[in-house]
């Protein structure tokens, strides 16, 4: 979890903050030690069509490998604790929506490593 957390508080002083969706969800839930795959970050605090230059410069300055998502938003890879974890940026682009209500009704909050990290709640993530 503390790569979670890591990566999170990461992200939030480059000004990216959000929710996790996805199956990392899961494993906060489980209070796992480790995550399966990579995070998927559902970003409410910047549009990432509108601030993908300044993402790309962050990942450059912080050598991140970055790539994109299916939905063609950007997809950053950072070592933390000499693993790579990959953080994979959402928003509502295309087909891809998500309610801000929805968010607001399932937004749950766990504290890890002193780093208050936002995920959906599981019944909001199995739906």
């Amino acid at each position: 979890m503390k790569h979670i957390a890591k990566a999170i508080d990461t992200l939030k002083k480059i000004g990216i903050e959000g929710i996790i969706i996805g199956s990392t969800c899961l494993d906060l839930t489980l209070n796992r030690r480790s995550i399966e795959g990579d995070i998927d970050l559902f970003v409410t605090s910047v549009s990432l069509i509108i601030e993908e230059e300044k993402i790309y410069k962050a990942a450059e300055e912080n050598s991140w490998t970055i790539g994109t998502t299916s939905l063609g938003t950007p997809s950053i890879t950072m070592n933390i604790y000499g693993e790579d974890i990959s953080v994979d940026l959402y928003e509502n682009v295309m087909d891809f929506y998500i309610p801000i209500e929805a968010i607001e009704l399932c937004k749950r909050t766990s504290t890890i490593n002193n780093v208050e990290v936002a995920y959906m709640a599981l019944e909001c993530w199995v739906v």
